[in-house]
């Protein structure tokens, strides 16, 4: 997101998650909802110090208004309420906490930096061919375009768009899965 439209920040205390839960980025992408529309979204860690989590997905996915509510469904079958915070239409990235507080999730860390041509990726949303499958690719661009997007060679299909993309060496969190042109 641009520097204009990140969340606010947490303050710079410990959060409340169990100190011995560790990211874990295989397991941290879920199915979401919202009216008729389905798509995968990524929890982020760790955990606010509010209780809630931050989760990640795709623009088009979501309605565009903050306090919007939808259904969010874990790998490990936990139901949740998620709510729209800020969306970004030019770079097509969503922005959500849940809407209660959750003592654990599966989550995945933000990467501090974006990945170099060449970087392998991976993601498992949960888009109609594959449901949950690992695909793997590589970053084929040179930095963010115009729009803030990073390039990569990543097989998706419909329903995958908002899952996260991952660095395959440190399962960090580069992107979340939008915009396709084949």
């Amino acid at each position: 997101l641009p520097p204009e439209k990140m969340p606010p920040k947490q303050p710079d205390e410990k959060p409340p998650a169990p100190p011995d839960k560790k990211a874990t980025p295989e397991k941290a992408t879920s199915k979401i909802r919202f009216g008729n529309v389905g798509c995968s979204a990524t929890v982020i860690g760790p955990r606010r110090t509010d209780g809630k989590w931050n989760v990640l997905t795709a623009d088009h996915c979501v309605p565009r208004k903050k306090g919007d509510r939808g259904g969010m469904l874990t790998r490990d079958g936990q139901k949740l309420v998620v709510v729209v915070q800020v969306t970004d239409r030019e770079s097509d990235i969503c922005w959500m906490t849940t809407e209660e507080s959750v003592e654990t999730l599966d989550f995945a860390y933000v990467a501090k930096s974006n990945p170099e041509r060449g970087v392998r990726i991976w993601h498992n949303a949960w888009g109609i061919d594959k449901p949950g499958n690992t695909e793997s690719g590589t970053v084929t661009g040179d930095g963010p375009n115009r729009r803030n997007q990073l390039s990569m060679r990543l097989s998706v299909s419909q329903g995958d768009s908002g899952g996260g993309i991952f660095r395959e060496d440190t399962g960090e969190l580069i992107s979340c899965i939008c915009c396709t042109n084949t």
